[in-house]
């Protein structure tokens, strides 16, 4: 019993933890400009360090950059830690404003959008980041 049964990572799979962040960067950076990203941006934004991959959750983070405020819930409960907190709401200057406090990093991760559930969304994919660098 015991010993690694000649199991390794190939070049192919180190190669592709390399590549998960930045897939997921270029996803936030693409909902963040509201160009309206491919849905296929939301399968290639798969990051295996974080709290649970986006990977089960990617239909969830499209209906929330389409504006769903129940898939960004759901997509929020899903991926984030149970002490991670979050608020909506629209300020005074009309503007939405979303943002997600991560307990365990002690930092807050705060967006702008049009709509609640993309601002929510934003907040959710850059507090992911973090929790990818941060490990």
């Amino acid at each position: 019993m015991g010993g690694d049964h000649g199991l390794k990572p190939t070049p192919e799979s180190e190669d592709k933890e390399m590549t998960d962040l930045p897939a997921l960067k270029e996803l936030l950076a693409r909902v963040e400009a509201g160009d309206a990203p491919e849905y296929s941006l939301f399968r290639e934004a798969y990051v295996p360090t974080v709290w649970q991959s986006l990977k089960p959750h990617e239909y969830k983070a499209w209906l929330s950059y389409q504006g769903s405020l129940d898939s960004a819930s759901s997509l929020h409960e899903a991926v984030l830690p149970d002490n991670a907190a979050w608020w909506v709401e629209k300020r005074a200057d009309g503007r939405i404003w979303s943002g997600v406090f991560l307990g365990n990093l002690g930092k807050t991760y705060e967006a702008y959008a049009d709509n609640p559930a993309r601002a929510w969304l934003i907040a959710i994919l850059s507090a992911l980041i973090a929790e990818a660098e941060n490990e």
